[in-house]
């Protein structure tokens, strides 16, 4: 953590500075009356046929917004422009609002991409921890809507990826460690969805219970381990 926070506060907070901002809101699609915002980063110099990340935020499914650091890390680190996107978030807004938000923002993107200077066809999707979540799930309803064109691949870093339900080895090994433990977790899911045993049926909610992984994104998936 020390080195992720030391380089997330330092050259690659100077992203956010040295980078083109452009904000967007849009209206919820699912007849709320809500909105939510994203914003496109993008590098001085950047082409008009140039790949994008549609990226978003971790904080459990509860909190974030489209302005954490790990969009400018993605950013720094691929000089593609990136469409950070703050989704609506739970208890207030549960499964599947923000996901809604998370699937139009990348149909807009791809609808959109001659405005923000990317190429459609190079359009990929990301995410960290609870956005890791949000990008799996999304590539899973573009597939099943035969969105086009296609999205190019995935970014998943530390990506939660089903509700826990009985637990697994490591759910069980590690619930009791300081920080970010099980029974944390087991509140971060309950905000998300009330419905456990539903949310481990539908794969839009819990992405890894898929029973059908053709034809997705070739996926790039960073995880870590407790030592």
């Amino acid at each position: 953590w020390d080195y992720y926070y030391y380089f997330a506060h330092s050259e690659y907070y100077n992203y956010k500075h040295t980078a083109n901002v452009t904000r967007f809101n849009l209206p919820c699609s699912d007849n709320s009356g809500k909105e939510f915002s994203f914003a496109v980063f993008s590098l001085p110099g950047t082409g008009p046929n140039s790949p994008a990340i549609v990226f978003f935020h971790g904080g459990g499914m509860v909190l974030g917004d489209e302005d954490m650091y790990d969009a400018y890390i993605v950013g720094h680190e691929t000089g593609a422009v990136i469409i950070s996107v703050g989704y609506r978030l739970a208890p207030e807004n549960p499964f599947p609002a923000g996901l809604n938000d998370c699937y139009d923002a990348l149909v807009w993107t791809i609808e959109n991409a001659h405005l923000i200077g990317v190429n459609p066809a190079k359009v990929s999707v990301g995410g960290s921890s609870a956005g890791g979540l949000m990008a799996a799930a999304v590539s899973l309803r573009a597939r099943n809507n035969n969105l086009q064109p296609k999205v190019n691949a995935q970014y998943l870093h530390i990506p939660v990826l089903r509700y826990p339900g009985g637990g697994t080895i490591s759910w069980n090994e590690f619930f009791h460690i300081q920080g970010l433990n099980a029974q944390a977790m087991s509140w971060f899911w309950a905000a998300y969805s009330a419905d456990a045993i539903q949310c481990m049926k539908d794969e839009e909610c819990s992405p890894l219970m898929t029973r059908n992984f053709s034809n997705l994104p070739p996926a790039v998936i960073l995880t870590v381990c407790l030592i």
